[in-house]
């Protein structure tokens, strides 16, 4: 959630200011930074921040879940602490304030981002929830209809008002009972006790209304002729949930049978409606938490294609002696980590790609030492395979222009070290050449190309969309989540280019590109 405001709460002044420069490089705002419970409740009533990052052992008079508490009892406001402690009763009191992460010291800075990412996700998912409870509480509650909401045993959790005047039970005293022992039926003929529809709508799963002729006995022993219907509540996975009765005293029905009939049916679809929209609301808050979930889980492909380089040149490095080819080595690593670090960011930012969120930085790069770059550390693992690894740069081509050479390495190694990964043996091409010179700026063609396994016709359609891959024994060999073209699609996108795919399965694959890139500003 970049731009979110966290409220840093530290007493130890270089852990806070960590904290600090930690947070903001992550892209977040840092309103205050205090050591205090009591500073801690002051600035965040006044900054009300996005989320607080809360230690526990504090200075002052109150500790951290003290302050959390007073907090949580005026705003609401996700609260991670960040402590040393761990012992259950701290443990325990921490939980009494609902923290919405719980993060014990030391901790790693990706553990930092993704706790902080998750509670923001989760609070904004719940306010969702929450928002939706109380409009359909406030809904149900100003009817004119009776409701009465059971849970799948039969026991009351809910009643309005209406439902409260007729039954002669309240709220509070009903929650937790059985609906039979609020809700008793009388035969109007016969004076028998009828059995509640809630039983068979609960062991039906189906809705059921009442016949004419039947009577609510109320707590005083009060009579009157209701109209009702019981109807069971499922998820959209066809799981029961509960029941809702609704019903009302029909007294004047019998002389605006027609009148009262279409209120109802309106009333139960309002209902009816209200009750989907929460499960709606549920569902949704749940697919954004399993879908953050499952993008986090399958971070480590793009993780995993530059470590490779940084390994390969470790390998060469300790190979060597001290002489000026091992500091070459060294500088390579160097970069090999850095272009590491960048791609983390991407994937940890790949939902702001989606939201069009991610900006691009246009400095001025090399492509010739971009190509340079890239063909040293995708090397070492064409080498293990006896691959040639070519590389084709245009001569003519600009010794500078103006674009963002990190996401452009990102999305090209990606494809080199996708080609070398699905090429035995042959070789791979990295091809860079002019489309076209204008006066300002110059279209540059980016091409990967291999002699390996290829790509089937059907698989080519879904290749670039997140998590896909084709599905046939020979590519599930070779593993991978299939992340990495998506998120190389998409950044491709973003700097006004396509990325296209020509593939014969058995013969091998060609991706490339085209930029309009702008020439080095003066």
């Amino acid at each position: 959630m970049s731009g979110a405001k966290v409220l840093v709460v530290e007493d130890e002044g270089l852990v806070a200011l960590s904290l600090q420069r930690k947070l903001q490089s992550f892209g977040y705002e840092v309103p205050a930074v205090v050591s205090s419970g009591e500073e801690a409740v002051r600035q965040a009533l006044e900054s009300e921040p996005d989320l607080i990052l809360m230690d526990i052992m504090l200075d002052g008079g109150i500790d951290g879940v003290d302050a959390a508490g007073r907090i949580r009892s005026e705003i609401d406001v996700p609260i991670v602490y960040l402590t040393a402690y761990s012992d259950h009763a701290t443990v325990e009191r921490a939980k009494a304030t609902e923290p919405f992460g719980y993060l014990i010291k030391p901790f790693e800075e990706r553990e930092l981002f993704t706790t902080i990412e998750m509670a923001l996700c989760r609070h904004t998912a719940h306010k969702k929830v929450s928002e939706s409870r109380k409009w359909l509480y406030t809904t149900l509650r100003s009817i004119g209809d009776a409701v009465i909401t059971t849970d799948t045993e039969g026991s009351v959790t809910f009643l309005n008002p209406v439902a409260e005047e007729l039954t002669g039970w309240s709220h509070d005293e009903a929650v937790g009972l059985a609906i039979d022992e609020i809700f008793k039926l009388v035969s109007e003929s016969s004076s028998t006790r009828l059995v509640s529809p809630v039983h068979r709508a609960l062991r039906d799963s189906t809705v059921v209304k009442l016949d004419d002729g039947v009577l609510l006995q109320s707590r005083d022993s009060r009579e009157c002729p209701i109209d009702d219907s019981a109807a069971p509540i499922k998820d959209d996975r066809g799981h029961l949930l509960g029941c809702v009765l609704v019903f009302r005293d029909v007294s004047e029905k019998r002389a605006m049978e027609g009148e009262l009939r279409q209120h109802r049916d309106h009333l139960r679809e309002l209902v009816e409606e209200q009750t989907r929209e929460l499960i709606v609301a549920r569902d949704l808050a749940e697919a954004a938490s399993r879908a953050r979930s499952a993008f986090l889980a399958n971070m480590s492909h793009e993780i995993r294609t530059p470590l490779t380089g940084v390994i390969g040149m470790a390998e060469l490095l300790h190979t060597t002696n001290l002489d000026q080819k091992q500091e070459r080595y060294a500088e390579l690593l160097l970069n090999a980590g850095q272009t590491l670090l960048a791609i983390i960011n991407d994937i940890l930012d790949f939902s702001k790609i989606d939201a069009g969120k991610l900006k691009l930085s246009t400095v001025p790069f090399s492509p010739s030492k971009l190509a340079s770059e890239l063909v040293a550390l995708v090397q070492p693992q064409a080498q293990k395979k006896s691959l040639e690894l070519r590389v084709e740069v245009d001569e003519s081509l600009p010794a500078v222009l103006m674009g963002d050479p990190v996401r452009l390495k990102q999305i090209l190694m990606n494809l080199l070290m996708n080609a070398v990964k699905f090429t035995e043996r042959g070789r791979v091409d990295l091809i860079i050449s002019k489309v076209k010179n204008e006066p300002e700026s110059m279209i540059l063609s980016f091409e990967v190309a291999d002699t390996g396994i290829g790509i089937p016709a059907e698989a080519q359609g879904r290749i670039f969309e997140s998590f896909e891959q084709a599905e046939t024994s020979t590519f599930r060999k070779y593993g991978g989540t299939g992340l990495g073209l998506a998120i190389s699609h998409k950044l491709v996108e973003l700097m006004g280019g396509k990325l296209r795919l020509e593939s014969t399965p058995g013969e091998g694959s060609r991706f490339w590109f085209d930029l309009d890139l702008s020439r080095q500003a003066r």
